[in-house]
């Protein structure tokens, strides 16, 4: 495992409550992160645009597809993991909305994104509200260096 998928991994795994069985990436790429989380015994669906990441990713043994979000429509999962692609993804709003749709009862939106520099105003101002919200709900780990970096 690569170092950046192994920090990922690490990230993922401290999240992930021991119920969780059913995850879905979403822009798996060539499928490293996913792969690792199904030898780890769950249940990866694996979504990408690009066809030869999924190609890749299914030479891994995970269940890749080639679909887009927020089109991609499989039922309720217990985790939906963006990582490295929801600045990707737009309209914004509504990939959100239907990932928090996608999910059971309990279940979690993990996300992991780096693209600082497309950053602009609109996204800072969703960004500050949603985290605004989630700590207000208790669940923001304010201390958690990720946080702080």
């Amino acid at each position: 495992m690569g170092f950046e998928t192994h920090y990922t991994y690490n990230f993922i795994k401290r999240f992930l409550p021991p119920e969780c069985r059913r995850i879905l990436e979403v822009g798996c790429g060539t499928g490293e992160l996913a792969a690792h989380l199904t030898q780890d015994g769950y249940a990866v669906i694996a979504i990408d645009s690009d066809r030869d990441s999924v190609a890749a990713a299914r030479q891994l043994g995970v269940d890749a597809r080639v679909a887009t979000w927020p089109d991609f429509d499989e039922g309720h999962f217990d985790a939906i993991l963006f990582i490295r692609s929801l600045h990707h993804i737009h309209p914004l709003d509504e990939s959100v909305r239907h990932a928090a749709a996608s999910l059971v009862n309990g279940g979690l939106i993990i996300l992991e994104d780096f693209a600082y520099e497309s950053t602009d105003e609109k996204t800072l101002r969703w960004f500050s509200s949603a985290i605004r919200l989630i700590e207000a709900t208790g669940l923001l780990i304010v201390s958690d260096e990720f946080q702080h970096r």
